[in-house]
């Protein structure tokens, strides 16, 4: 009996701490989910003074120092975030979950390169943590190390070669560095997979019209619109593909349906502007050019054509005064066309110094095209001036001339045999053997 008590004693003993360790492990699981629950119904109060009395009840555990930098990442206190996500990490190293946690609130941050760096740590971890893997890739992104993105989403595609966010991705990062020809080529491999995938057309569109590819992205733009005909991109894409391709009255239409739809963007109006100009719809486009310099008052091809618009109204007034913002919105090359156009608009009011003013900076300004020089040719004999003058002009234009002027200078030799027939007749110059 005397050895009997001492065992008794040590059994309560014993099953009173197991007691107290089951208590204290129940308490931490029910104190653990009513900080989840909280943090689920969006209590933000709540979740986080319920895990701040959790690390005072338990400030040797990983698990409840990573639950306070989740609530403090939710309520954005990220630097509280993550001085608690650290903490969890120094006392339990080697947890996948508490470095992609620091990972996120670094991206939060919009500390890019340190966001990478604990990606790695998860990732050297666990290879296979998907998460982290694409955190990291956006990451590059945003850091501006797009050769490194590419590498880390081919990385993701072979791993998951069906995944067509990953190919939509990679798309992109070409499209960034202007590699137009392989970012089609990946958009087109996600449509290939998904067929519906209609923000993927909304891409390709965008890149054929880019790379001005009018044959191969129509009949592309053609079938997305079969799926989405309310969608105002691909109309507006497609319309620009029909002025690639001259079909002016597909391009108006287009044009017509993404505004119809609520494009209300200067690039379709002047576009759509455009498609009527070249079909000769002078009036019609005048409005539309009215309503794009409304939309975008820095849109130097608008005033352009605008100007163009008011010339064949006959208001010169107005014509030179579109010009006059075109020339002062005009960069070079641009530029040439729009003293050419003013220089057109002065001749017709008669005001020919001020036209040939304009004609010479045109040609000043651009230099590979040779037409200004025929018109100051032209300008010089409409005014009765000196024909050794004009002949200087339009010998100057032939030997510049390229294949695109051929029917001006059929005309310009004609010219120039008139007034080599009016030069000899005044004894001025002697007849070629």
């Amino acid at each position: 009996m005397k050895t009997v008590k001492p065992i008794l004693l040590s059994l309560v003993i014993l099953l009173s701490l197991n007691f107290r360790l089951f208590a204290q492990s129940t308490g931490f699981e029910d104190d653990f989910n009513a900080i989840q629950y909280a943090l689920n119904q969006g209590n933000a109060s709540e979740s986080y003074r319920l895990a701040h009395n959790f690390v005072e009840n338990y400030p040797d555990s990983s698990k409840a120092w990573y639950l306070k930098s989740q609530v403090e990442r939710q309520i954005i206190q990220y630097k509280k975030a993550l001085k608690s996500g650290l903490q969890a990490i120094n006392i339990e190293s080697g947890i996948p979950a508490y470095y992609y946690q620091i990972s996120s609130i670094y991206s939060d941050l919009q500390q890019y390169k340190l966001c990478v760096s604990y990606c790695d740590s998860v990732m050297h971890i666990d290879s296979t943590h998907l998460f982290a893997a694409i955190l990291k890739g956006n990451a590059l992104i945003k850091n501006g190390q797009t050769e490194e993105a590419l590498d880390q989403y081919y990385t993701l595609h072979l791993q998951d070669s069906v995944n067509i966010n990953f190919m939509k991705r990679i798309g992109s990062l070409y499209a960034k560095i202007d590699s137009l020809n392989n970012a089609i080529s990946w958009y087109s491999k996600a449509v290939e997979i998904d067929t519906t995938d209609i923000s993927s057309y909304t891409h390709l569109g965008n890149l054929y019209v880019r790379s001005e590819q009018y044959e191969t992205g129509l009949p592309v733009l053609t079938k997305a619109i079969s799926i989405d005909s309310i969608n105002s991109w691909l109309y507006r894409f497609r319309g620009s593909l029909n002025i690639m391709g001259a079909n002016l009255a597909e391009a108006e239409e287009d044009f017509t349906k993404a505004i119809l739809l609520g494009d209300s963007t200067a690039f379709t109006f002047r576009h759509l502007g455009l498609s009527l100009y070249k079909q000769s719809k002078y009036e019609e486009a005048l409005p539309v050019y009215q309503a794009t310099v409304k939309l975008d008052p820095a849109d130097s091809q608008a005033w352009y054509y605008l100007a163009f618009c008011y010339k064949w109204k006959e208001d010169l007034d107005n014509a030179i005064a579109c010009m006059d913002k075109a020339l002062e919105l005009s960069v070079s090359p641009g530029i040439s066309d729009v003293y050419n156009g003013l220089a057109q608009f002065y001749s017709l009011e008669r005001k020919y110094d001020t036209a040939m003013h304009y004609y010479s900076r045109a040609y000043e300004w651009n230099e590979e095209d040779p037409v200004p020089l025929a018109q100051m040719g032209m300008l010089v004999e409409q005014t009765g001036g000196d024909k050794e003058n004009a002949k200087s002009f339009y010998l100057s234009f032939i030997q510049k001339a390229s294949l695109k002027d051929t029917q001006l200078k059929k005309y310009i030799e004609g010219r120039l045999q008139i007034i080599n027939e009016k030069l000899f007749m005044d004894g001025k110059l002697e007849r070629e053997e």
